[in-house]
Parts: C-alpha cells; sequence; structure tokens
C-alpha cells in the first residue's frame, strides 16, 4: 500500500473513487494507499468528499434502472408464461401472491379457474 511519506495526487484519488463508484476500499487499492487515507482527505478536503457522495450517487442511480429493467423483463416474461397457461408459472405465482397477502390482513385473492382440455402438444396438461 503507498509508499510512506510520498503525497498522493489527488486527481488519482478522485478517479479512483469514480472509477469504484465511491468504494473507498476499492478505490484505495486502485490508488494504491491505505482506505483510512482516502476518509482524512475527505475529512480535510469537500471536493473529495463531494466526488465519494456523488459516485456513490450515481452508482446507486446505476443499479435502480438495471433493477427496473429486470423488473420489467420478468414481468413481460411471467406474463408470456401465463398466455401460454404453463402451469408452473401460475403456481409459483400464485404462492407469491400468497405470500404478499399474508403481510396485509385486508388482502384478498379471487382464483379464477380455467380448466383447459388436454392438448398433445401442452406437456402441462395431465395425460389421460
Amino acid at each position: 500500500m503507498g509508499t510512506p511519506g510520498v503525497l498522493l495526487d489527488k486527481d488519482k484519488i478522485l478517479k479512483a473513487i469514480i472509477d469504484k463508484k465511491g468504494i473507498i476500499s476499492h478505490a484505495a487499492t486502485l490508488v494504491p494507499c491505505n482506505p483510512v487515507t482516502i476518509y482524512n482527505w475527505m475529512d480535510k478536503d469537500p471536493e473529495v468528499a463531494e466526488a465519494v457522495k456523488s459516485a456513490r450517487a450515481n452508482a446507486d442511480k446505476e443499479r435502480l434502472d438495471t433493477l427496473e429493467r429486470l423488473k420489467e423483463k420478468t414481468l413481460s416474461s411471467a406474463e408470456a408464461l401465463l398466455d401460454e397457461c404453463d402451469t408452473s408459472m401460475t403456481i409459483f405465482l400464485m404462492k407469491s401472491l400468497l405470500k404478499v397477502s399474508e403481510h396485509s390482513a385486508d388482502s384478498t385473492i379471487n382464483v379464477i379457474i380455467n380448466e383447459q382440455p388436454y392438448r398433445a402438444n401442452n406437456t402441462d396438461s395431465p395425460s389421460v
């Protein structure tokens, strides 16, 4: 970790903070220095403290955007499977809905049973 007595370049620290999304221990490895050194810079230099805050906020926004995309993809996949009368997906969603309803006393789940006739190409239908 760094050479004792050697001054660190502020620009290098700021770049490491941004590159490592505000995670101090990772930024310190990149510099290289002890994480305490970066915390000391944060205490003494508002620009470094703001860089950490900004990098963390940007990383949080990226994670939320990724989660939103995954949620949309998951919902569209689930809808497609339900449209195909996929038994496994139906059971999974019903169990998930029941778990959600256990957490709120006011909720009611209405189940509509739609019996599908046996189809040779439907592996989910029971064979007769």
